[in-house]
């Protein structure tokens, strides 16, 4: 990972880990976030970071704001869609988005949110966004 971290850097790339929850990828090695950020930590890297997935998040941790909390600090980019199903964030779900678009908001979080799901129609899958004036 060193070698992979002094790349990034020459480069001026940043990498990023995603932990993975094993309902999505069983057997996949980096599984957990303290994982993702213990090897962070060790590689010391200002261009390796945490992908925060907060789907993952959900599914592994269950309490998301207390894990973003703790992880955003590590994080180079925010992923997100609705547990347990990754739809739209604001499908029905276990997630509260309002609640964990205001916590991104006032941790200051001023970084990318990535979309991951499978919009339940190409078009209203996006309509979601207008709330944020996004679009």
């Amino acid at each position: 990972m060193e070698s992979a971290a002094e790349c990034l850097e020459e480069h001026n790339i940043l990498g990023v880990i995603e932990p993975i929850c094993f309902h999505v990828k069983e057997k996949y090695f980096m599984d957990t976030f303290p994982k993702a950020i213990s090897v962070i930590s060790e590689v010391g890297s200002s261009n390796l970071k945490l992908l925060l997935d907060v789907f993952h998040l959900h599914m592994l941790e269950r309490n998301v704001e207390a894990g973003i909390k703790k992880y955003l600090k590590y994080a180079g980019h925010v992923q997100i869609s609705q547990a347990p199903g990754r739809q739209e964030p604001f499908f029905p779900g276990e997630i509260d988005y309002d609640r964990i678009f205001a916590l991104l908001e006032e941790m200051k979080y001023n970084g990318h949110i990535g979309l991951e799901y499978t919009p339940s129609d190409a078009v209203k899958g996006f309509t979601w966004l207008k709330k944020f004036q996004i679009v």
